[in-house]
């Protein structure tokens, strides 16, 4: 009887130590958003031309948002530059 007890007192501080622990969440502050974005009448054309086009990330930067490169790292230009925009 006695381990019945011990074994219902450490099922209760089990139940309350999970209570008390804040939920962690592997989410990003911008998933499931979507970030707006106004283009230009030039650049609604110039993004017809490139539409479906074999483009990298830094490539589309470049044309569309160039202030978005400015200060960047190096390291991480490098990455927009390996790899494709996804259209």
């Amino acid at each position: 009887m006695k381990n019945v007890k011990i074994g219902v007192m450490l099922l209760a501080l089990l139940l309350a130590g999970m209570i008390l622990v804040p939920a962690v969440s592997a989410t990003t502050p911008l998933e499931g958003k979507t970030i707006g974005w106004n283009a230009t009448a030039e650049q609604v054309v110039r993004l017809n031309e490139l539409w479906g086009k074999n483009i990298t990330i830094g490539e589309y930067f470049e044309e569309f948002c160039p202030q978005c490169l400015v200060g960047m790292p190096p390291d991480l230009k490098e990455v927009l530059y390996k790899n494709q925009w996804k259209w």
